[in-house]
């Protein structure tokens, strides 16, 4: 595969992370290993696994969007949130939205047609290392929502006496 000077020094960049890069005929794979927030590296260290995001770019690159993995899932099925409500809640309780850091944000309703490796966003000037740093907030914000609608259920089955309207615990996560 041919390298252009911008893959070349995208590549360095990805080098200076850790990554690692694997060169074949007809593509590129990175594997780069990422740190998380608290929650998700203890759910890692019990399961004795390493993060992994997994970047595989063909000979079309900028043109063409990278195909992005997190543990051999496609990165973008993982962006999927079905918490539409508690993510707008947890923006509100953020008083700015957590995907585009806007204080008054109307667009950004779902993560997935957030991220800028959504065909409809993508566009040549998008680095490889914006893709590693997206994927590492949008897996925190989603682990985030996960945590909040775990402190819901826990404080809906325990503590019935309390409504959550009342006493929301789930906002100081």
């Amino acid at each position: 595969m041919q390298h252009t000077p911008r893959l070349l020094f995208e590549l360095e960049e990805l080098r200076s992370l850790h990554g690692m890069i694997i060169e074949e005929e007809k593509a590129i794979t990175i594997y780069i290993p990422i740190e998380f927030d608290r929650s998700i590296v203890v759910k890692q260290q019990l399961l004795d696994i390493e993060p992994l995001i997994t970047i595989k770019i063909d000979y079309l690159f900028p043109f063409s969007i990278p195909d992005v993995k997190y543990f051999d899932k496609d990165i973008q099925k993982i962006y999927k949130v079905h918490l539409v409500n508690e993510l707008k809640e947890l923006n509100e309780s953020s008083k700015q939205c957590l995907i585009c850091n806007k204080k008054h944000c109307i667009g950004c309703v779902c993560m997935c047609c957030s991220t800028i490796i959504c065909r409809n966003n993508w566009n040549p000037q998008y680095k490889l290392v914006q893709i590693v740093e997206e994927c590492k907030k949008f897996i925190n914000i989603k682990c985030r929502l996960i945590e909040r609608l775990h402190c819901k259920k826990i404080q809906h089955k325990f503590l019935k006496e309390i409504p959550i309207k009342y006493l929301p615990i789930h906002n100081y996560l």
